[in-house]
């Protein structure tokens, strides 16, 4: 932005994204040709940006007079949630409305990331997907459409790779994980951009 830009808070999942958030002044700001228009009625708007692991920015959002002290944090499930403090009158986050019962007030949310939208839930429609959860002996992972081929990998909650698979252009397809100990797995897809979207499993016999 033109103006001041400050970063408060960064965090990084384990599939090594960085989550920046932070505000600025009342203009706009850019992150690799991500423009984010603050509503001028407001002072003091939030920004959160996500990096893949090479440094490239996958979504930016902003949220209306939700800047004071900005910050971000991931957990173990490929999560992340924003907080941070308000001081306009009504307060939006996605559809939910905070009322301001002082002259600042706080919020927490769960963030998703995708353009265009503030910080609603993390999962959406048309986004990549994982059924059943839990799951037995297979999972089925269903996908958007690729322009390119992708990989599809899984973890276990130590980080360990237990099963990886090329992708051309599947919108869904089916794995088994027979051989797999029941618990927690984590997984993500890349492409030839880097990391095109992350989450998580459980089996459970």
């Amino acid at each position: 932005g033109a103006n001041n830009d400050l970063g408060y808070s960064l965090s990084a999942d384990r599939t090594g994204c960085v989550y920046v958030a932070g505000e600025f002044e009342l203009d706009t700001i850019t992150f690799d040709g991500y423009e984010l228009i603050p509503d001028s009625s407001y002072t003091d708007p939030m920004f959160m940006v996500k990096y893949d692991p090479a440094g490239n920015v996958l979504c930016a959002s902003l949220l209306d007079c939700g800047g004071g002290g900005a910050s971000v944090s991931s957990d173990l499930f490929g999560n992340a949630y924003a907080s941070g403090a308000f001081n306009c009158h009504s307060f939006t986050v996605d559809t939910t409305v905070l009322a301001a019962n002082s002259v600042w007030d706080i919020f927490l949310a769960k963030y998703r990331c995708e353009n265009g939208v503030a910080v609603p839930d993390l999962s959406s429609p048309g986004e990549f997907s994982a059924f059943p959860n839990p799951a037995g002996d297979f999972i089925t992972f269903r996908l958007p459409d690729l322009s390119t081929s992708a990989t599809l990998i899984i973890t276990d909650n130590l980080g360990r790779e237990v099963k990886r698979q090329q992708l051309n252009g599947e919108k869904q397809v089916q794995i088994s994980v027979a051989d797999l100990a029941d618990g927690i797995y984590f997984y993500r897809f890349t492409g030839e951009n880097g990391i095109v979207s992350t989450g998580k499993f459980i089996i459970q016999r």
